[in-house]
């Protein structure tokens, strides 16, 4: 089988200026997006790029652009979206692109510039007013990360990723009834999500509803039975719902299968000591003790 044929950059480049030279757009576009792929930061592949885009911005640029997202290749996402936006700087999409870009480096306040720019030319797409208050929330600025996410659930009633992570927020402000609210938002309209039931029982335990936290765990694990850590917090929130010993029964399931488990250890044995079996909490506590390396 014969081998593909790789060129360098500087090839690649000279390849993509004599395309362009005899009017070979499409062989132009594709050397310079080849170089850029490899090297985001090429000036000259950036303006030849350029160069050949200033008519009209096709579906199938915004589609590569969706697919480095995919990706997570956000340099070349980057660059991609900005070179874009000094041709087409009315298009929505093209904002939001860069602000999720540049947000996955950390900078936030360049992240904000374009997905407000994205939200204000999209206004009725609760996706644009979503992904800005992930900035605000990454920010600390809870309040403004609140009106977008409310923002983009009074767009679509449907939204759950504005119910969920509004509820999120809520739980950092310590407003356990309203996070409460947000989550059995997110789960009327998904009822099969692990990760929302969980969301949703751990507002509820913070809220000290423990019986509907038990409730919740309980769904969770009917999904999902594989993680040990729900069922160490449904085994707390019985002790503090006064059953201690259900919440026994359920730290003897755990360990029965997890023996090894320094989380499991851990929590059955600060459960023993606090019903007063010092003994076997000390045994649980030595084993423990072996399992840390030397």
């Amino acid at each position: 089988m014969a081998k593909k044929k790789e060129f360098s950059a500087k090839e690649a480049m000279k390849i993509a200026g004599a395309a362009a030279a005899n009017g070979e757009k499409d062989k132009a576009i594709k050397y310079y997006k080849a170089v850029l792929s490899k090297y985001p930061d090429n000036q000259d592949a950036i303006d030849g790029f350029q160069s050949l885009h200033t008519n009209s911005l096709f579906q199938s640029d915004l589609d590569e652009l969706k697919e480095l997202l995919d990706r997570g290749e956000y340099r070349e996402l980057e660059v991609r979206a900005k070179m874009y936006i000094e041709l087409y700087p009315d298009v929505h999409e093209l904002y939001s692109c860069a602000g999720i870009a540049v947000k996955a480096k950390g900078a936030f306040d360049e992240a904000l510039i374009y997905l407000k720019k994205a939200a204000e030319l999209n206004p009725t797409n609760p996706g644009a007013h979503y992904d800005l208050g992930e900035v605000y929330r990454e920010l600390d600025d809870f309040d403004n990360a609140l009106i977008c996410y409310e923002k983009s659930i009074k767009i679509n009633p449907a939204f759950v990723p504005g119910y969920n992570n509004a509820g999120n927020v809520y739980m950092l402000r310590g407003e356990y009834d309203r996070a409460v609210e947000f989550f059995r938002g997110a789960a009327s309209r998904q009822p099969n999500s692990a990760v929302i039931l969980m969301n949703a029982a751990g507002a509820l335990k913070a809220a000290g509803d423990y019986p509907s936290a038990i409730m919740h765990y309980h769904k969770v694990i009917s999904i999902d039975d594989t993680k040990a850590h729900v069922f160490l917090t449904l085994a707390e929130c019985e002790k503090l719902n006064g059953n201690p010993e259900e919440a026994k029964k359920i730290y003897d399931v755990v360990i029965s299968q997890e023996p090894d488990n320094p989380a499991v250890l851990n929590a059955y044995s600060n459960f023993l000591r606090e019903t007063g079996d010092i003994d076997e909490a000390d045994k649980l506590s030595a084993r423990l003790e072996q399992l840390k390396p030397q």
